[in-house]
């Protein structure tokens, strides 16, 4: 075992350099109150900011006039007094509605920077917080409840705590802030934002000893340890909120019962989602049984955690059930793990993981970040906010899911493909590590044995761990295979572990055989014993590793020894043979001119639909350019348009997509009123039409910065616009506006927006002919963060551009090439792009080229590895040859192996919905997919139903059993459509909710007022 043990060894003391920032107070889990839903009733308060009048006037029209009429009611500016006015003057219940903004709390700064962290209100405790300050170092030692009640802003920009009496023994809510509900009020999280800028708080919301706490639409950012924290919290709801940017977690709970549902996070240097010391409520109940109906402590649904350095982590993270969630583009997928002395409720155990997606989780961090010294210094100066992730741990790149140290969990009815180094890793951590006696706990002793009377082992993990109906190497939105480097890891250690092999639940590879590794995850050893199967789960099972996990790992630190003597886990990583597609499809986007190719563009982007058109003209490219974040914030296309009427192409595109909204980019000159005019006889009504215009197009990017929640911007030139012409696709990816330059001067309303103070950081996109040293060095005067993406020329700017794209999560296996002169096309198509890929700008040929420099580049690590050409899927070029010749199509046919086809969207952005659930004798299947602005797309394809009758299709707001009203729009709009089957008996039905105040529960396919189909999304 010595082996084992050193391998436990070095996982622990890897984590313990930074086991400071998973120190807790001493803890009492709480009664259990159950997990609290949406309320559109009962009292509330409204949070607004100064210029949340101009951001609600963005917004779409039913959602537009409700934010309005909340505007009137606003009495409080930061979030964080309206939390004090419930506590001191409101009521149980009571809801804060927030109006859409940037939330700095400068109120909580102040308190921190002069009061050591006491409430502005109590100036006589400001000298006990200053003691507090100093007898606790920062961030080493937790501080107690009643320190922080007494000094709630020494770590936490926004404080909702609880239990208003810490001197008695209950850890229970018993004060106004019970059942308290926060929601923003806008289309999705990112309208209103709680953004800390690191600046000194370790966390966004702190949630201590809540009850009943409903968080809702909204997200938080650049936090040094949690972006939300809960902790001791009986009963709480995490609805459709986004944890992106922060130095490590996302959300964090710590002995809460917690349900996240329609989450997300991103570029977390842990992870996004940790269920850490879950409640031990399963301890002792041996293999979970869906027959007894097991009742969690915590769930995660509907998430999707993406281009963290973990998707989901949690030490101890017990009685956890994950479903339905999409973790894809971390280093590593999930991990739980036993490493930490003092977590309650250790050894972890009892955790389900089920349809689950766990792909593409390959992206090294370590090797693209910390080993080129991005990851020192102070947090405001380490590019998070461009997508920068430093590891605060180092894990195994290239795993979906890790146990390090777990029992009695189960992985089951999974999706694991195209995770280079493994779809699932096990590994046995010691009690020792965990300061902990090596003996079995009393619930391994009760079931160790086949009767009960066969001790552990030891090392008392890892046990009694269960893999089945998983399905490995199959990419289920593209229906090609992406095999994993194995499909399954384990060091060969404990007992009662299985990987079922036959009956029902079979765990099976779209590849064929399902594989196998030991420890040494990089080779898979066909010598090894079979790992055992679940219908022969054998009692006693441990054979002797033998190979050992280089011990150099031990060394990492993210800042002092990102690159470790001896650790492998970061090295380069090939894609795995038999990948598919062996090479990409290719696709030209050509018909008549910008105009007819942004409508291909549209086709591509949303091939199910948009809720918004944005129109632009195409004689302003610069004003296309800017329109590109706005649009895909609104979930919909960039459609230009030429002269003062509706283009009959660009009309039958709106009409396909089944928008029913509309924003018109530009000024009365740019976009004549006449196309309004259309678009009422389309049937778009006066609320429905919207125009963001300007003086000129500086004036018009202006416009669209102010109705933008970003805290950073781009800058390009506004009259030699070419040298950005790709960079819409990057802003569009992180909703970031684009303001326009003189070559020697800012215009007017450029600097407007910035002297408001709202934006903290620009990137000028463009050589110094195109936007002036000088006007560099004009906004270094103004902002502290200013830096120059800048090239050769246009097409070497576009790849650096590109290379820009990449670390803020944009998707390598899809390419599009625009041409170097046709600024308006690749505008329009940087909408499309964005979920779809990176952009360059090309010529007549690649041999020589920024495009060649590109594809044979390493995208998950900068040293080696598979090159972009290795995974290249999608090719798609925007425009005829006069604009992209002929020349690239015949490279990549002839150097790439690139085949004509249709290149059409199949990226993956949601997990599939299994249940859906078919009355009389309708058959089918649903599907839910998340776009990463949080828009949920639902597809309910019901089949065996009377050829050319007519259904209802409508998202309701409770699940298919519990509640059929359908779900509502927040001005009353009933979200539903009419669809006819077709001459075979089949409907679908595809909607997209992406305005409701509330999360869908459910969507129905409905006859006569009955119901022929439903499928839930919880």
């Amino acid at each position: 075992m010595a082996v084992v043990l050193a391998i436990g060894v070095a996982l622990s003391t890897v984590i313990a350099g930074t086991a400071s920032a998973h120190d807790e107070r001493v803890v009492t889990e709480p009664e259990r109150t159950g997990y609290p839903d949406y309320r559109d009733t009962g009292p509330s308060v409204v949070v607004c900011k100064a210029n949340s009048a101009d951001l609600i006037r963005a917004l779409p029209a039913p959602v537009r006039e409700r934010n309005l009429g909340l505007l009137e009611r606003c009495r409080f500016n930061h979030i964080q007094q309206a939390v004090n006015w419930v506590e001191h003057e409101g009521e149980t219940g009571t809801r804060i509605q927030v109006l859409p903004g940037v939330y700095r709390e400068e109120p909580s700064r102040q308190a921190r920077a002069e009061r050591h962290g006491a409430p502005l209100d109590r100036p006589d405790l400001a000298e006990t917080c200053a003691r507090i300050a100093e007898d606790t170092d920062h961030g080493d030692e937790a501080l107690t409840y009643e320190e922080q009640l007494t000094c709630p802003h020494l770590e936490n920009l926004v404080a909702v705590l609880g239990d208003s009496s810490p001197e008695d023994d209950s850890v229970g809510c018993d004060s106004r802030l019970c059942d308290l509900q926060i929601e923003g009020t806008g289309t999705r999280p990112y309208d209103v934002v709680v953004d800390g800028e690191f600046d000194t708080f370790l966390n966004g919301l702190r949630a201590d000893r809540t009850s009943g706490l409903y968080l809702s639409n909204f997200a938080t950012q650049h936090f040094e340890f949690n972006g939300i924290y809960l902790i001791e919290t009986s009963g709480a709801t995490v609805d459709r909120v986004e944890g992106s940017f922060n130095h490590e977690y996302g959300f964090l709970s710590f002995v809460s019962f917690v349900r996240y549902q329609n989450c997300g996070g991103q570029a977390n240097g842990d992870s996004a989602i940790y269920p850490g010391a879950s409640p031990n409520v399963l301890a002792g109940s041996g293999l979970i049984s869906r027959q007894e109906q097991p009742e969690f402590s915590t769930e995660v649904r509907n998430c999707r955690s993406h281009h963290n350095a973990l998707g989901y982590s949690g030490t101890t993270g017990n009685s956890v059930h994950a479903y339905r969630n999409e973790f894809d583009h971390n280093s590593t997928g999930l991990a739980t793990d036993s490493l930490f002395p003092d977590h309650p409720g250790t050894p972890q155990n009892h955790a389900l993981w089920e349809e689950n997606l766990f792909h593409s989780n390959n992206v090294n961090y370590v090797a693209r970040h910390a080993q080129q010294g991005r990851c020192t210094g102070p947090l405001d100066e380490r590019d998070y906010e461009d997508g920068a992730v430093c590891p605060a741990v180092p894990l195994p790149v290239g795993t979906g899911l890790f146990i390090a140290g777990g029992n009695f969990n189960w992985v089951d009815g999974n999706d694991f493909y195209d995770n280079w180094r493994q779809g699932t890793y096990q590994l046995w951590v010691p009690a020792e590590l965990r300061e902990q006696e090596p003996v079995p706990d009393a619930h391994l002793r009760d079931v160790c044995g086949p009767d009960g009377d066969q001790p552990c082992p030891p090392q008392e993990t890892s046990h009694w761990n269960t893999y089945s109906g998983n399905r490995m190497a199959g990419n289920v939105a593209q229906g090609t295979t992406q095999p994993n480097g194995a499909d399954f890891g384990w060091d060969l250690e404990g007992q009662g572990n299985c990987w079922a092999r036959s009956g029902d639940r079979a765990n099976t590879s779209a590849a064929g055989e399902v594989t196998y590794s030991g420890i040494d995850t990089t080779i898979v050893q066909e010598d090894l014993p079979a790992f055992p199967g679940c219908r022969e789960r054998e009692a006693t099972y441990s054979p002797v590793s033998t190979n050992a996990l280089e011990a150099g790992c031990i060394e990492y630190d993210p800042s002092d020894n990102p690159d470790p003597a001896g650790c492998d886990w970061f090295d380069p990583l090939p894609a795995p043979d038999g990948r598919q597609p062996a090479a990409p499809t290719l696709e030209r986007l050509a018909q008549g001119g910008p105009v007819g190719d942004s409508v291909l563009a549209s086709q591509e982007g949303y091939p199910t639909g948009a809720p918004t058109v944005v129109l632009a003209a195409a004689e302003e490219p610069a004003e296309a350019l800017a329109a590109a974040p706005l649009a895909h914030a609104r979930g919909g296309p960039v459609l230009l348009t030429s002269g003062d009427r509706l283009d009959a192409g660009t009309a039958e595109e709106i009409e396909r997509l089944g928008a029913t909204s509309a924003v018109l980019v530009g000024d009365r000159e740019s976009l004549s009123p006449r196309l309004a005019a259309d678009l009422r006889r389309m049937g778009f009504g006066g609320d429905d039409i919207q125009r963001l215009g300007g003086s000129g197009p500086a004036g018009t990017a202006a416009e669209i910065a102010s109705s933008m929640t970003a805290t950073d911007a781009f800058v390009v030139a506004r009259d030699d616009w070419r040298d950005a012409g790709t960079v819409g696709s990057v802003a569009a990816l992180l909703e970031r506006p684009i303001l326009l330059s003189g070559r020697d001067s800012l215009p007017g309303p450029t600097g407007d927006v910035l002297a408001r103070g709202d934006i903290e950081a620009v990137d000028v996109v463009g050589g110094s002919g195109a936007v002036s040293d000088g006007v560099v060095d004009d906004l270094s005067t103004r902002l502290d963060d200013v830096e120059r993406i800048g090239g050769s020329d246009r097409y070497e700017i576009s790849l650096n551009v590109a290379r820009f794209a990449l670390q803020a999560g944009a998707d390598p296996t899809e390419l599009w090439l625009a041409g170097g002169d046709d600024a308006a096309t690749g505008a329009a198509g940087s909408a499309a792009a964005v979920d779809e890929g990176v952009m360059l700008l090309a010529g007549d040929g690649i041999g020589g080229t920024p495009t060649e420099t590109w594809l044979n580049g390493t995208p998950n690590h900068p040293e080696g590895g598979a090159t972009v050409a290795d995974i290249l899927e999608q090719v798609r070029i925007l425009g005829d040859t006069s604009q992209v010749g002929s020349g690239v199509t015949r490279d990549l046919e002839d150097h790439y192996g690139a085949s004509p086809g249709d290149a059409r969207g199949d990226r993956s952005s949601g997990a599939p919905l299994w249940h859906a659930r078919m009355h009389g004798e309708a058959t089918g299947s649903a599907e839910v997919q998340r776009a990463v602005t949080g828009a949920t797309t639902l597809r309910l394809r019901a089949s065996g139903l009377d050829p050319g009758e007519t259904y209802t299709a409508t998202v309701q707001r409770r699940s298919c059993d519990a509640d059929s009203r359908p779900l509502t729009f927040d001005g009353g709009e009933e979200l539903g459509a009419e669809v006819t089957a077709d001459a075979h008996g089949v409907a679908i039905a595809d909607r997209t909710v992406y305005s409701s105040a509330e999360a869908p529960g459910s969507v129905a396919l409905r006859h006569g007022g009955s119901r022929v189909a439903c499928a839930d999304l919880g």
